[in-house]
């Protein structure tokens, strides 16, 4: 009964005295979840900080890339991207870095400060590390490997219903970045299917629309490394709410469509606020062949053919948005942008700036909430807009 349910807590990992800041690691119960492994073996597990508003949680999904080969993923399970072993007990956004790796992106949609209308939430930050985009199940260990994404994110899924009480929840944010931007499209369906029908959700994919496009050789990267992960990771449903999408392109061959925005986007329920960066150095890398990235060492017949390709992905991202969706699409040459203060508070496009432009269209606000920045790049300038951050240009969330 849901009584006894409730008594099957995960494990709750907390060895210092919390600040209202202060996320919290808990871990997946083993006793609970057996299967809900890191690619190393490793309990999956994720973040939480509670907040006033009991009833709304703002979810975000950590990005990190994906490991589409053994060798990939074998590096990958020695980093923090692979173990929770690498992991804190308490996460804050004054940490001056995450040990041994990188600063945790606490801030931004997921910060709790005074203008962030969604500061009282109860906040959750799912660990990311099984290389999958929380897709991958093989019931036996493949090479010392354990690739058991889904069991993870179905085992936080139930701790946030049981013991956090998401199951009564009244309001849901989904978001993610890079990786994780895509856990948000390929997941938001089974988000929608498991709360109240009463709830409201939405989902903010940030540099998540990694585009199907062909690159300098002519040939799709991103297509082929997403039917090399599906093989690897042994991916063949994406569960509840995906199903038509399944239906759509299964038929033809087709099911890893299924990972991709945007053939996802007319399959997805919630209403999605794409963000992404018409610049962003990840896609010039992973989709073109453009390495490394940073628009600012190109020549200019590689600025020509990045300009080409802002483009066409900005033309496919517009085309698959419908009335209830919306887009912050920036001329910023970075990865990540709802998870860093300048970025959220800062870049503007079409003269409102990103917080601004995702909580008016989360509240149904009358206006236009498809904001298309300027160009083409200005490289005397690190972009045409004068509100983008300059490098890094990469987040950490």
């Amino acid at each position: 009964d849901l009584s006894h349910m409730m008594s099957l807590t995960s494990v709750v990992v907390v060895m210092a005295i919390t600040q209202a800041s202060d996320f919290n690691l808990h871990l997946l119960n083993p006793a609970i979840y057996p299967e809900a492994l890191c690619l190393d073996g490793t309990q999956g597990g994720y973040y939480f900080r509670k907040g006033s508003e009991a009833t709304k949680f703002k979810i975000h999904i950590c990005g990190g890339g994906w490991c589409d080969s053994e060798q990939d993923c074998g590096w990958r399970s020695k980093t923090n991207l692979g173990s929770s072993s690498f992991w804190p007990p308490v996460a804050n956004t004054n940490q001056s870095g995450f040990p041994g790796q990188w600063n945790l992106g606490l801030y931004g949609l997921l910060g709790n400060d005074t203008s962030n209308t969604f500061k009282d939430w109860n906040a959750v930050f799912i660990m990311y590390c099984d290389g999958s985009s929380f897709t991958s199940y093989r019931e036996a260990p493949l090479n010392g490997l354990h690739y058991r994404g889904r069991k993870i994110l179905d085992g936080v899924i139930s701790e946030l219903l049981l013991t956090h009480r998401m199951d009564v929840a009244s309001e849901v944010i989904l978001s993610g970045t890079s990786a994780g931007g895509m856990a948000t499209y390929v997941h938001a369906n089974l988000f929608r299917s498991i709360l109240p029908v009463s709830a409201t959700m939405a989902a903010v994919p940030d540099a998540g629309y990694w585009f199907d496009s062909v690159d300098l050789q002519g040939k799709r990267r991103m297509r082929d490394n997403t039917i090399a992960g599906i093989s690897l990771w042994n991916t063949s449903t994406f569960g509840p709410g995906n199903d038509a999408c399944m239906k759509a392109h299964a038929a033809n061959g087709e099911p890893w469509k299924c990972y991709l925005a945007q053939y996802l986007m007319p399959f997805i329920t919630p209403p999605v606020m794409v963000v992404n960066a018409l610049y962003d150095p990840a896609q010039y890398s992973a989709v073109l062949g453009l390495s490394p990235g940073n628009l600012t060492t190109f020549t200019p017949k590689e600025l020509a053919e990045a300009e080409t390709y802002r483009g066409l992905f900005q033309a496919e991202i517009l085309s698959t948005l419908t009335p209830k969706d919306g887009a912050f699409l920036t001329a910023c040459n970075q990865h990540e942008e709802t998870c860093r203060q300048p970025d959220w508070e800062g870049i503007i496009v079409g003269g409102t700036t990103m917080m601004n432009a995702i909580t008016d269209w989360y509240l149904g606000k009358a206006g236009n909430h498809t904001h298309v920045d300027c160009g083409p790049w200005a490289p005397d300038k690190l972009s045409c807009n004068p509100t983008c951050v300059s490098l890094p240009m990469h987040g950490a969330c």
